[in-house]
């Protein structure tokens, strides 16, 4: 179920979800000590108890552009 969400950032996953008229519940992943930096992305989806979406985010950090893009 979702798994087309995979590798999305968070907030376009979780808009697919609740528009499918389940309820949401995120799980952030993270290193110990580690803060929440960057983008969350979706890197798990399962179905949790109650008709809930469970997404399971890392934060990535966005690559600095090249100078040669910018």
């Amino acid at each position: 179920m979702f798994d087309e969400v995979l590798g999305w950032e968070l907030e376009r996953a979780a808009a697919v979800v609740k528009k499918a008229g389940f309820g949401l519940r995120v799980i952030p992943t993270l290193a110990p000590k580690a803060e929440p930096v960057g983008k969350p992305r979706v890197v798990r989806v399962r179905e949790a108890v109650g008709g809930e979406v469970e997404l399971v985010v890392v934060y990535y950090r966005e690559p600095p552009l090249a100078p040669e893009n910018r």
